[in-house]
């Protein structure tokens, strides 16, 4: 027995497209409401030389999709014949022969989906229940992506071949025994109170849990979870701005006000009052559950601040910049117990007028939750490194003091100078011996290293401008005698 053939009317093509665009627009307007999550401007991956598979860049793709104009149907014109008028005319075609004839379009119809149902390929929206947040975890915005766009920007995580030049005496100075780390006093109950320190898995208790036996007390300034707002981005202000989980620097109560006045943007990290500057020593740190890469992402972005903002200070009043590639400005990465130290560096820029080049060599990698003498190890290493960094920070600051203008010195117009460029400012005073050339290339940790030619190098620019000044007062009162004796 023949099934009854349904007289409900089935729906066209066209009017089920239209049904899927309107529901795609829901789908859209209901993702960009419940399912936003910051990302990074478009800008930032219309930059990249190479987008990488991540969460936000899946985000970014849904979010183009979701704005861009549906596909506009191919309109054919109408095409008309006289002989088809013409046959029209006579009853057309017989078609007899087609009765009882299942409907093909049928079947399509059945198969496909309803407008409930539907969603548009083009926009990949998110759904769950709830706001989707508690389900699907947060992506860092320290993934593969931002690593490339580190990269088109100069900023570099992998080795460089030889390092910086001061890395033999970095190697002596973070071996270097400290009485307060002796095995006598470094028990095996200590490390067990330190090894129950690391099971916390909030970065912010082993912040102020881990970092204090780290460093073995507070005598050099610090901040925690400091934002680094103020400072010039590095990459073009397409990402967010550093935020190390530690850093030290100098208070600016020690720093002269003309170098902090023609160098804001580049060593005062935030516009907040009583906020140290000068970062050049930073710490991430990560619990058992968090990424080893993320971390290695973000040391390597905090460094290059801290590189650029001791190269400027080093460059200070300079005609011709100084790149010495030595390594000034430390890191430290700690996750779940495994303590990593990274030294930074600037190098020259690779084409003429660019702008320079940051790179991270690693300089230890120790395990302090391992054995007693593996604590021992990596608490020295650290706390001669946050050392070596503020004799660094001293050294350099006295060294821009001495090279500093006079207050009444006739300054530079225009404005100020691109602070990308602060490096390659040429505004130094002329002096006997011309241009110094602070931290020289560093000799064997036993000849006095660059510590020693900070010091060198400080005392001679003080010696230089007090012939200067001698100079200019023996000038001044010749000028003076001989306009009396013309009288």
């Amino acid at each position: 027995m023949a099934r009854p053939q349904s007289q409900k009317r089935q729906r066209s093509v066209d009017s089920t497209s239209g049904d899927h665009q309107c529901k795609r627009r829901k789908l859209c307007v209901h993702h960009r409401h419940h399912h936003h999550r910051p990302n990074f401007p478009p800008q930032f991956w219309d930059n990249l030389s190479k987008v990488w598979l991540t969460p936000r860049a899946l985000r970014e793709l849904d979010r183009r999709n979701c704005i861009a104009p549906p596909p506009k149907p191919a309109i054919t014109e109408a095409v008309y014949s006289k002989d088809l008028v013409q046959f029209a005319s006579q009853g057309g075609p017989d078609l007899r022969h087609l009765r009882g004839w299942q409907d093909p379009m049928s079947n399509t119809m059945t198969s496909n989906p309803t407008a409930k149902s539907y969603k548009h390929p083009r926009c990949i929206c998110v759904t769950g229940e709830g706001h989707g947040d508690e389900k699907i975890p947060r992506s860092s915005a320290y993934d593969s992506d931002f690593e490339q766009h580190l990269k088109d920007h100069g900023i570099f995580m992998q080795l460089k071949s030889k390092g910086p030049t001061n890395y033999a005496e970095i190697r002596a100075r973070i071996e270097r025994r400290r009485p307060s780390l002796s095995p006598s006093l470094i028990t095996e109950s200590v490390l067990e109170s330190f090894q129950s320190k690391n099971e916390d898995k909030s970065e912010a208790s082993i912040v102020t849990k881990v970092i204090p036996f780290l460093s073995g007390g507070t005598d050099i300034p610090f901040e925690v979870n400091l934002r680094l707002s103020n400072l010039e981005p590095l990459t073009h202000g397409t990402t967010v701005p550093p935020m190390p989980d530690y850093l030290e620097g100098t208070q600016t109560r020690h720093i002269p006000q003309q170098i902090m006045d023609d160098l804001n943007k580049v060593i005062m990290p935030s516009s907040y009052g009583n906020v140290l500057a000068i970062p050049n020593f930073f710490v991430e740190i990560k619990s058992h559950s968090g990424s080893l890469d993320v971390t290695s992402r973000q040391i390597c972005y905090d460094g290059a601040y801290g590189a650029r903002a001791m190269h400027s200070l080093q460059n200070y009043n300079r005609k011709q910049p100084v790149y010495d590639n030595s390594a000034y400005t430390f890191s430290a990465a700690y996750y779940g117990g495994l303590l990593r130290l990274f030294a930074h560096y600037p190098t020259a820029p690779v084409t003429p007028g660019g702008q320079p080049e940051y790179y991270m060599t690693r300089i230890t990698s120790i395990d302090t939750t391992g054995e007693v003498e593996d604590l021992i190890r990596g608490a020295t290493a650290f706390r001669n490194l946050r050392e070596l960094a503020k004799e660094f920070r001293d050294n350099l600051v006295e060294a821009a003091d001495a090279r500093a203008a006079p207050v009444n010195a006739p300054t530079c117009q225009g404005g100020s100078a691109n602070i990308n460029e602060v490096a390659t400012m040429s505004v130094s005073v002329e002096t006997e011996e011309g241009p110094q050339n602070v931290n020289q290339a560093p000799a064997a940790i036993g000849s006095g290293g660059s510590s020693a030619n900070l010091a060198k190098t400080v005392d001679a620019d003080k010696t230089s401008r007090k012939r200067s000044r001698q100079r200019e007062n023996s000038l001044a009162d010749s000028t003076e005698d001989h306009g009396q004796s013309e009288v």
